[in-house]
C-alpha cells in the first residue's frame, strides 16, 4: 500500500502533491522540477507501507 500526501486548497480543488527528501527534511510540494530547481537537488519518493 503506498502512503500518499494530499493538499487541499481553499477552493477545494485538488493539485498533485508530490514527497521528496531534502537535507534530511520531507518536504511536499506541488511542482517538483520548480522545487528542485529553486532548492537544488531532491530525492523524490513513494513511500510504501510494508506489513511485517
Amino acid at each position: 500500500m503506498n502512503l500518499t500526501a494530499h493538499w487541499v486548497n481553499a477552493d477545494s480543488s485538488n493539485p498533485e502533491t508530490f514527497i521528496g527528501l531534502i537535507d534530511g527534511v520531507l518536504v511536499l510540494t506541488g511542482d517538483n522540477d520548480k522545487f528542485s530547481n529553486a532548492f537544488g537537488p531532491t530525492r523524490w519518493l513513494t513511500l510504501r507501507l510494508v506489513y511485517a
